[in-house]
């Protein structure tokens, strides 16, 4: 069966993704969190409208003061985080803030500290009760999944005792890797079909192809293809400052193929030539259009503007016009396939596809597609393999955690390991929201606290109305756009109601099969499960109701594409 609402809320909104964040504690708010930042404005505002109505001698009693308990723990808040003995003439940030840095240094495990890390951190620790309660007898197929994947993380034993051999297994057929694997035959290497096959375990690589909805057209779903992510922020490959960085990266390359097998007088020599590829991927001239020949991958700064990614065409155009040597009907109607669980979508010529990254593409195209490229096949595999060689040493033993904690210590900065029970709850809480997301509604979440927002929403839609009113520089006409748009904004606070039901939730993980004991195998049945969603939509209508985030997220957002204030 194809994925519902739920399960894209699970996979994540196209238009809102984080992506891959390399320093740790990095989200915002869950609800009651929401609350907390909205009551802290609101009591900087009560404390100034004090000070006013204190000048002119008014009473106790005029002012009004607010003896909620919610008033009374923000108000201790702001002051234990002030530093009194600090003169505000002098520096006024660590007057207001100074007790905040006193009180809350940098744990070892982390490379920055905030506010929304301490909010994170309560949520790790209920999430942990959520998943480390005993499992009830009417516990729900869906939870009994979750608590299995995190169970069989915590089991250290059973993962040390299996060592490489799970992703020794893993690494057959097109996913054979050259540099551990000397039966691989380069005259028989089909990078489409290798493609095809990262694509089936949710992994992108060389060229990155999705569905969402039609920016200029929010009511249709559109094929989009871009250039995908490496293996590092782009500046790692191309800015000397980071060095020292991209050596870390080039010597976790070595010490994963190294213990998996790869022949130590010939590995380093191998893993640089990966390294060679993926920079040459990654270094761009300057200008998105007029030099795009001397480009590869286009710059962050040159995709800030909309228009330049919106570059509409069929598929037959993007054939001929943008890379013509991939297969784009073969590749694109394999990825329908497989995504749509034999439900039969054909892509033909005259589909309409955004094309992201023309310029990347182009270049692809040529320099690595075509026959006459300079790159062997070999050196191709290597670095396709690695890429999700390089996320999958992550569910191994120690030699494995360990050498990814120093190559994150480079880039990062922290210290010390997170502990076991942290790293296990944030890969379930990412991937499991919305059963985590029923747990934590029914036993932690008041529902008041949702109407109270929702009401500080229509006050926040109340008062930008009100100013619309009084700008005098706007056209009566344009006010009225504006304020139909303010009424028709649609917040999504809190949870969706789908998440209380159970038949519901069980029904989008029918199909992932979980064990106890196997962690790796967990992992990747579950990268399978979630490659399932994305082009299964893209004859499906728009869902408006779907959600992206889980209760448990710490964060605040609009989704300016679809008008959402999502909390």
């Amino acid at each position: 069966m194809a994925p519902s609402s739920s399960t894209k809320y699970l996979n994540g909104d196209p238009e809102h993704n984080d992506g891959v964040d390399f320093k740790k504690g990095g989200g915002l708010s869950t609800r009651e969190v929401i609350l907390i930042l909205v009551l802290i404005v609101v009591t900087v505002a009560g404390v100034a409208a004090i000070i006013v109505l204190a000048t002119q001698k008014s009473s106790p009693e005029e002012v009004g003061f607010c003896n909620t308990r919610e008033c009374a723990s923000t108000a201790g808040f702001l002051i234990d985080n002030m530093d009194p003995d600090v003169d505000p003439c002098d520096n006024f940030f660590e007057f207001a803030v100074g007790g905040w840095k006193k009180n809350n240094p940098i744990p070892d495990t982390s490379s920055s500290w905030s506010m929304y890390s301490v909010l994170r951190e309560r949520v790790q620790y209920i999430v942990r009760d959520i998943l480390e309660e005993p499992t009830a007898d009417d516990e729900i197929e869906a939870v009994k999944k979750a608590k299995d994947v995190y169970q069989s993380c915590m089991d250290l034993d059973t993962i040390e005792q299996r060592g490489t051999q799970p992703l020794l297994d893993f690494l057959q057929g097109p996913l054979k890797w050259p540099v551990i694997d000397n039966t691989f035959d380069e005259s028989k290497f089909d990078i489409l079909a290798t493609m095809l096959a990262l694509r089936a375990y949710n992994n992108d690589l060389l060229i990155e192809a999705s569905v969402s909805v039609d920016s200029k057209n929010s009511s249709l779903r559109i094929i989009t293809v871009d250039q995908p992510s490496l293996g590092l922020g782009r500046d790692y490959f191309i800015d000397e400052g980071y060095s020292t960085q991209k050596q870390a990266y080039f010597e976790l390359m070595v010490k994963a193929a190294t213990a998996l097998g790869a022949d130590v007088n010939t590995v380093r020599e191998e893993m640089n030539k990966t390294l060679e590829l993926e920079t040459f991927l990654a270094e761009v001239g300057p200008g998105f259009v007029l030099l795009w020949q001397h480009m590869i991958m286009v710059p962050s700064e040159d995709r800030r503007e909309s228009e330049n990614l919106y570059n509409k065409m069929t598929v037959g155009e993007m054939q001929a016009n943008i890379a013509p040597e991939v297969d784009w009907l073969l590749y694109l109607n394999t990825l329908s396939d497989a995504y749509l669980f034999n439900e039969t979508t054909v892509i033909d010529e005259s589909e309409p596809v955004i094309v992201q990254a023309p310029p990347y593409l182009m270049n692809l195209s040529r320099e690595v597609f075509s026959p006459d490229t300079t790159w062997d096949n070999k050196t191709i595999a290597n670095y396709m393999v690695w890429r999700i060689v390089r996320n999958r040493i992550n569910n191994l033993g120690k030699e494995f955690r360990d050498m990814v904690f120093e190559y994150n210590r480079v880039l990062s900065g922290a210290d010390q390991v997170n502990p076991r029970w942290k790293t296990c709850s944030s890969y379930v809480e990412g991937n499991f929201g919305a059963p985590l997301g029923y747990k934590y509604v029914n036993s932690y979440f008041s529902a008041d606290k949702k109407t109270q927002v929702i009401g500080m929403i229509e006050r926040v839609r109340d008062a930008f109305k009100k100013q619309i009113d009084e700008l005098e520089w706007m056209a009566e006409p344009d006010k009225i756009v504006a304020k139909d748009k303010a009424d028709a904004i649609d917040p999504k606070v809190g949870y969706p109601e789908w998440m209380l039901n159970t038949t519901e939730l069980n029904n989008d993980f029918e199909a992932l099969n979980t064990s106890a004991d196997d962690y790796f195998g967990n992992v990747v049945r579950y990268l399978q499960y979630t490659a399932q969603s994305g082009f299964a939509y893209l004859r499906a209508p728009i869902n408006q109701s779907s959600w992206s985030t889980a209760p448990t997220t710490v964060n605040a957002f609009y989704l300016r594409s679809k008008n959402q204030i999502r909390k």
